[in-house]
């Protein structure tokens, strides 16, 4: 599956050679323009990144766990969420929330939009270091500018989520380990690696194990790609030193974080963890018929067509961009074994968890490539009347459906008053609520809400919530307990009123909603008001 013959570009003639610039393929003529404008691209996509910016939160449940986790670090109740330790998120992120909540104090949230933002710009960069050891500097360029401009890498620049930090160490991993060992996989003479090769494999590595669980994907194919080269050994290849000095490191690492994992205790592993194993234990039958029934059907008429093109393309045509995706994945083999089993890997994950396009985050710098890659082999393998006008088609295709969902973003994130735009106003009133619960309620209190509202409620009001499925519901005889209805945030149903499963909960306690506790909330589009109400005995 190796490509035996180097991978780096053929050079490009300057203008004064023999062979110009006129006279080259039309895919070597875009990358000799994107090397020689490499200056106004990369200062065009940073602007673009400045429009986008807007310092606002863009509210999400996940978010909303993480800064409440890195707010309860920052001021020293440790790991925990209303009031226990927890056992379920990563640590990684948090931990960075609690270093600018510590530093800055907890009500500067736009430093941690500005903190992100340069991670994005870091990954960047380390997508740019990957592809100039491995392709040369023309690609680099264009697969720096290429990435940068694609709809999901420029939306989770501005969430507050784990998918950007985990490309990071993704990318320092990658970008590490080409240097240390891509010269060997290629049957050329290793680059002697210097100190930061080998620091950003060691660290890339680090920030992997602690911010994901996906970290046990890369640390398989990593394993894969080493056993791979030790089959070689009837070929006469064995593995270099290099290769296993790697591999080592990955296991090392991966032991030293399975013992000091925040998220665990003496008494219990991880939820994540815990879940897939008793899932996969007692339920497989389960997880191989909703693979089938539901994750399939919308990897590919959905997921995979927007990780690649910023959104689906039409029917069928999305089921194409799906294959044409794996496909990727398995043309990714012959560059490096390691890229084409990440990228695979990460699409087998999807068939057991939850498909969501930004999961393929983690690999969109390695599909790019293969993208651009594939293109220029079939444009030198078509008729030279047809060959440049299907490249431009399919590049400009690819780009054009990217570009436009980024202008929606950027359109989105300089809208004002921005939540009353974010998600269609669902969450307008928001800071409203929060001050509402702040002066109403007190810190012992417990806050029923909807089944959707209780992360990011918790955290804007600095309250216990708890919901009407909860089953660390607090005793209502010996807790004061209040409760929060108003539009429910439940997918497809943002307008409709959370009140009947909050009311039937409390009734079937013998409970019932007392008098109304301050004002009414409401702002446009919300149909519904928010009420607070002192639950109270019938």
């Amino acid at each position: 599956m190796m490509n035996s013959a180097s991978s780096v570009d053929f050079p490009i003639p300057s203008a004064g050679s023999a062979r110009t610039a006129e006279a080259l393929r039309l895919p070597d003529r875009i990358l000799s323009f994107v090397d020689a404008h490499r200056r106004t691209l990369f200062a065009g996509l940073l602007l673009l990144y400045v429009l986008g910016f807007n310092g606002q939160w863009r509210v999400e449940r996940d978010s909303a766990l993480y800064l409440t986790l890195g707010r309860n670090l920052a001021e020293g109740r440790g790991y925990t969420y209303q009031g226990e330790p927890h056992h379920l998120a990563m640590f990684g992120v948090p931990l960075m929330f609690a270093g600018v909540f510590k530093a800055f104090g907890a009500d500067r949230l736009w430093l941690a939009l500005v903190l992100m933002l340069l991670i994005g710009f870091a990954a960047l960069a380390l997508t740019y270091r990957l592809f100039l050891l491995h392709s040369g500097r023309p690609t680099a360029v264009l697969m720096t500018v290429g990435l940068g401009a694609t709809r999901l890498f420029y939306r989770y620049c501005f969430e507050l989520l784990s998918d950007m930090p985990f490309l990071l160490g993704v990318m320092a991993f990658l970008a590490g380990y080409e240097a240390v060992v891509g010269g060997q996989e290629d049957g050329r003479t290793p680059r002697r690696p210097r100190w930061f090769d080998w620091a950003l494999l060691v660290g890339g590595l680090v920030d992997v194990m602690i911010t994901r669980p996906t970290r046990w994907v890369l640390v398989l194919a990593i394993i894969a790609a080493a056993a791979w080269k030790t089959i070689r050994l009837r070929r006469g290849k064995l593995p270099g030193a290099r290769h296993v000095a790697v591999t080592v490191a990955v296991l090392l690492t991966a032991v030293v974080f399975l013992r000091v994992d925040l998220r665990r205790d003496r008494a219990a592993m991880p939820e994540y963890e815990d879940d897939l194993l008793r899932t996969t234990s007692t339920h497989f039958g389960g997880m191989v018929r909703q693979a089938v029934t539901e994750n399939i059907p919308q990897l590919c008429e959905s997921t995979l067509a927007k990780a690649l093109f910023g959104c689906p393309i039409g029917p069928g045509l999305n089921t194409l961009a799906a294959i044409l995706v794996v496909g990727l994945g398995v043309w990714l083999l012959r560059r490096r074994v390691l890229w084409g089993l990440w990228v695979l890997g990460t699409i087998a994950m999807l068939l057991v968890f939850k498909p969501l396009d930004r999961y393929m985050l983690q690999v969109l710098p390695l599909l790019v490539f293969a993208w651009w890659s594939c293109l220029r082999l079939l444009h030198g393998r078509l008729p030279a009347r047809w060959a440049d006008l299907v490249f431009l088609g399919l590049l400009a295709g690819g780009v054009g459906t990217n570009l436009a969902r980024l202008g929606e973003i950027v359109v989105e994130q300089r809208r004002t008053p921005f939540l009353a735009h974010y998600h269609e106003g669902r969450y307008a009133s928001l800071p409203d609520i929060g001050q509402l619960l702040r002066e109403k309620t007190r810190p012992t209190d417990e806050i029923l809400v909807g089944s959707k509202e209780g992360r990011v409620i918790a955290y804007v009001s600095r309250r216990n919530t708890f919901k009407p499925n909860d089953p660390k519901a607090p005793d209502l005889a010996a807790a004061t307990v209040f409760a929060l209805v108003g539009p429910s945030w439940d997918e497809g149903r943002s307008a409709g009123p959370a009140m009947p499963g909050v009311q039937a909960w409390v009734e079937q306690r013998g409970y019932a909603l007392g008098p109304q506790v301050g004002p009414s909330i409401q702002h446009r589009p919300e149909k519904e008001p928010w009420r607070l109400y002192r639950v109270v005995r019938r």
